[in-house]
C-alpha cells in the first residue's frame, strides 16, 4: 500500500489551474476516484479559498517547482491532510516535507483543554482540536508509518490561518493555553504574517529534486515502525496507543477536559469519533469504576483491520507479548 492524494502537481501548475478556474473540477474528479460519495460543501469552500492562499505564497517565494500533494490520505484512516509540500532542504538536497493545515477561521478561543479550541461564544459551542495539535498528529502518522519519511526526510508543519489576524487568535497561541510542541517544527501564521510565512517556506524548501522526491514518496510502501508494532502488541493486551486524528482527538480531549472539571458530558456519533479511545483511557485511569470491554479496542473498524493484518505478519512477537 502506498500513499494517495486527490491531486498533485507543481505549485506553478496549480497556479495555472486556479487561474483557468479548473482546480475544483480536478479535485472533484480525484475525490470521486479515491473516495466517492457526497462531498462536504465546506471542503469545497476550503479548496476554493485556502489552497490559492498557499500557492500564491509559494510563487512569491520563488518555489514554483515545489511539488504539492492536495488532500493526502493518512496511512491509518480516511482522514486527509489538506496539503503536503515536497522539495529539498536548501543546500543539502535532503527530502523535505511540509504538512499544511488550512483553516478558514476568523476567531477562536481556548476550549476545555489545552488541546481544544472553540469557534463560537455560545456556552454550548463544540470544541475542535487545536490546529497545532492536529497538524502535529499528521506529522506523527507520516513518521510512524512511512519508512522513507522517518529515514530520509525532514518534516515540518504549518497552520495556515489565512482569514484571521493574529490579534483574533492570540488567546489560542500555544503559550497562552499551555500547549507544548516543538517550535522548530511547527508554525502558525495568520493573514498579517504572510511575509513570515514565505520566509518559513524558503527556510525548509527548495525545488531541487522535488519531482523525484514526490514520486519516491508516493510510491514508497506504508509500513509501521517495529517500535510501534511492539506498542500495538501491548495495546491488544492492555490499551489503545494509536494516534487520534481530527474528530477522534476532539472527542477524547473534550471528555478528558470534562473529567478535569468533574463535569458530565455525552458523546454521540459512529465509528472514528474517539469514543473507544476515551473509554480505554478512562478505564486505564480507574475513573470509570468497573471497566467495560471496548467493542473496537483500537477505536474504529479500520484500526482493528490494520491491527489484525500487522499482528498476523508478526504473530510470534504478538503472541509472546500477550503471554508476557
Amino acid at each position: 500500500m502506498a500513499s494517495r492524494c486527490l491531486y498533485h502537481a507543481t505549485a506553478g501548475e496549480l497556479a495555472a489551474l486556479i487561474s483557468a478556474g479548473r482546480l475544483l473540477a480536478e479535485l472533484r474528479r480525484g475525490y470521486d476516484e479515491l473516495i466517492g460519495g457526497e462531498l462536504n460543501p465546506q471542503e469545497v469552500d476550503s479548496w476554493r479559498n485556502s489552497i490559492p492562499s498557499v500557492i500564491g505564497l509559494l510563487l512569491e517565494a520563488g518555489l514554483d517547482d515545489v511539488q504539492v500533494l492536495i488532500e493526502l490520505k493518512t496511512p491509518i484512516s480516511d482522514v486527509r491532510m489538506d496539503m503536503v509540500l515536497i522539495g529539498s532542504i536548501p543546500g543539502t538536497g535532503q527530502m523535505s516535507l511540509v504538512v499544511v493545515e488550512n483553516k478558514q477561521w476568523q476567531w477562536a478561543a481556548p476550549g476545555p483543554a489545552p488541546e481544544l479550541v472553540i469557534l463560537s461564544r455560545s456556552p454550548n459551542a463544540r470544541p475542535y482540536s487545536h490546529p497545532i495539535r492536529q497538524v502535529w498528529d499528521y506529522r506523527q502518522v507520516l513518521v510512524d508509518y512511512i519508512p522513507l519519511v522517518r529515514q530520509a526526510a525532514q518534516v515540518h508543519c504549518i497552520v495556515n490561518m489565512h482569514n484571521a489576524v493574529s490579534a483574533n487568535l492570540a488567546a489560542i497561541r500555544p503559550k497562552a493555553v499551555g500547549l507544548e510542541y516543538d517550535t522548530s517544527l511547527v508554525r502558525m501564521f495568520c493573514s498579517d504574517h504572510r511575509e513570515q510565512f514565505k520566509k518559513a517556506l524558503r527556510a525548509v524548501l527548495s525545488p531541487e529534486k522535488a519531482a523525484d522526491h514526490a514520486q519516491e514518496f508516493l510510491e514508497t510502501p506504508v509500513l509501521p515502525t517495529e517500535s510501534l508494532m511492539a506498542l500495538v502488541s501491548e495495546s491488544v493486551c492492555e490499551r489503545s496507543v494509536f494516534p487520534l486524528l481530527n474528530e477522534q482527538r476532539d472527542a477524547f480531549e473534550y471528555v478528558r477536559g470534562c473529567e478535569r472539571e468533574q463535569a458530565g458530558c455525552a458523546l454521540g456519533g459512529g465509528p472514528d469519533r474517539g469514543r473507544s479511545g476515551h473509554r480505554e483511557e478512562r478505564d486505564r485511569r480507574g475513573t470509570a469504576g468497573r471497566a467495560e470491554p471496548a467493542r473496537h479496542p483500537c477505536g474504529a473498524r479500520h484500526r482493528q483491520q490494520i491491527l489484525h493484518a500487522d499482528l498476523a505478519r508478526q504473530r510470534g512477537e504478538g503472541e509472546s507479548a500477550c503471554r508476557a
